[in-house]
């Protein structure tokens, strides 16, 4: 069953309100799957395709639906909108991008929204042998990330983004709640932008920046960040989360509550403790502008050089901290300084400094928190992983020679 010229008229095909499918697009711009809906078609129980023709022969669609006995097949669609049942169990959508040249498809969007379903995975790159899992083997990237589009996504047991090789921008403009939520893009161009709430029970993040409009709300999960910032506006941790950054980046949440063990690693750091905060443990190799609610009854210790031993002593005694014990027995270790602000803490902040890291504690109400603004750095050029390299001719070796000489 091929696709007509121009557009395919609607296709309508039965299934079950739950059921399966995979769609397998090889160089589509553009690929939108919505659900029914639910108050307009009360069964769900409708399956429909539409695709736009496009003028190249080395587009193509597959669609694996249950109780199909073969795939329907699709050739010359640039775009492809599927509406399927909102309850449907298990959801694929693979994108593969080849060729000589991907310029055409770095634009390419895939738009996501409106079901609750038990598993959906979302994959940028080129297919393996095996359905369950894929390795991508295409030798060159995009050159532009790829927009990955989701919004109000619900799920019983596992929402996957995955890419290895290509550039993915993740877009969440809806609330996100699943048991596990997996952003696996390894490319540095890669980015997770969260515009809306985030309630899941596990996080595995790997991706080049990271960045939450809303709260996320996690048992436990880890984030690692291979290019950009961690920005997050709240993060809310039940058991464990860590989080690391690689280069000079940041780490700038609004605010941090929850009783669950947190540790972070970065460059610069700006937080807000809440007072249910109960384990934090922080890693930091220039700055970090710890701040603190004013209701927290916390216990403080910082690994410091022994410079810093006297200046710490003065900024913690005007937040109300008072010295218990400054240490100089730990191997490789200036001074631990241990502060305290209650006789009776339930908060353990550690802080390890590394370089020539400086600390500032600061107590602020939560609504001076909310409206505090956080340092930035300096937005770092993105080099995508297709530019060409210029070699430079003999004659422009010979003059820089000459210059470099004078």
């Amino acid at each position: 069953m091929y696709a007509t010229r121009k557009l395919l008229e609607k296709l309508t095909l039965k299934c079950s309100p739950h059921t399966y499918f995979t769609i397998h697009a090889k160089n589509l711009k553009q690929i939108d799957l919505e659900s029914l809906d639910v108050v307009a078609n009360p069964n769900s129980d409708e399956f429909t395709i539409e695709t736009v023709e496009c003028d190249t022969s080395i587009n193509s669609t597959s669609i694996i639906l249950e109780g199909q006995e073969k795939p329907l097949k699709f050739q010359n669609a640039k775009s492809i909108k599927v509406t399927a049942p909102v309850f449907s169990r298990n959801i694929k959508v693979l994108a593969d991008y080849y060729g000589l040249d991907k310029t055409e498809f770095s634009n390419s969007v895939i738009n996501v929204s409106k079901f609750e379903t038990d598993k959906l995975l979302v994959g940028v790159g080129q297919v393996g042998s095996s359905q369950d899992h894929f390795r991508l083997t295409s030798k060159k990237s995009l050159k532009k990330p790829m927009s990955v589009n989701l919004n109000k996504i619900k799920a019983t047991r596992r929402v996957t983004v995955k890419s290895d090789d290509e550039p993915v921008k993740l877009t969440a403009n809806g609330e996100i709640v699943c048991k596990t939520l997996e952003v696996l893009c390894e490319n540095k161009d890669s980015s997770a932008n969260f515009n809306a709430n985030v309630k899941t029970f596990n996080l595995d993040l790997v991706s080049g920046d990271f960045n939450a409009e809303k709260v996320v709300y996690t048992e436990r999960g880890v984030a690692n960040v291979s290019r950009g910032d961690i920005k997050l506006s709240g993060l809310h941790v039940n058991q464990h989360f860590a989080a690391t950054t690689d280069g000079v980046a940041n780490i700038n949440v609004k605010e941090i509550e929850g009783p669950g063990s947190i540790v972070l690693t970065s460059t610069n750091m700006d937080l807000w403790l809440a007072e249910t905060c109960k384990d934090i443990t922080l890693y930091s190799e220039q700055k970090i502008n710890l701040n603190l609610s004013d209701k927290i009854k916390a216990d403080l210790s910082v690994d410091t050089k022994i410079d810093n031993e006297t200046k710490y002593r003065v900024l913690a005694s005007q937040e109300g901290f008072n010295l218990k014990n400054s240490r100089k027995d730990i191997p490789n270790v200036g001074r631990r300084m241990e502060f305290t602000n209650s006789e009776e803490t339930s908060t353990k902040i550690k802080v390890i400094e590394r370089l020539n890291c400086e600390t500032i504690v600061k107590k602020l109400p939560w609504m001076m928190a909310r409206m505090r603004k956080m340092e930035e750095n300096i937005d770092i050029p993105k080099i995508w992983p297709n530019r060409e390299e210029k070699v430079p001719s003999n004659d422009e070796l010979t003059s820089l020679n000459l210059h470099n000489r004078d």
